[in-house]
């Protein structure tokens, strides 16, 4: 499997919101509470930036991508950890 977030700053006047720059993700090396595999890579990014990413990946030579229905996903370096993000509606 290869996992890749496609990401823009949004807030960063020196970059066009709408330039998307790629990072691959790599296998961690351990696996979460529930034997779960994690991703993981990093790059530099202001201190204050807002984040609009999606996830594109390729699973058994199938691309797919998670982009929030087209709208992408926000995060930014105040925000909280979700306990309830990644849980399927039938661990809810």
């Amino acid at each position: 499997m290869r996992v890749t977030v496609v990401y823009s700053i949004v807030n960063d006047p020196a970059t066009a919101a709408a330039e998307k720059r790629r990072l691959l993700l790599k296998p961690a090396a351990e696996l979460d509470d529930n034997g779960r595999r994690l991703w993981t890579a990093a790059t530099p990014v202001p201190g204050a930036a807002v984040i609009r990413f999606e996830l594109n990946y390729l699973a058994y030579g199938n691309p797919h991508a998670d982009n929030n229905s087209g709208k992408g996903y926000l995060t930014w370096s105040g925000a909280k950890a979700d306990p309830e993000a990644g849980r399927s509606l039938a661990e809810c």
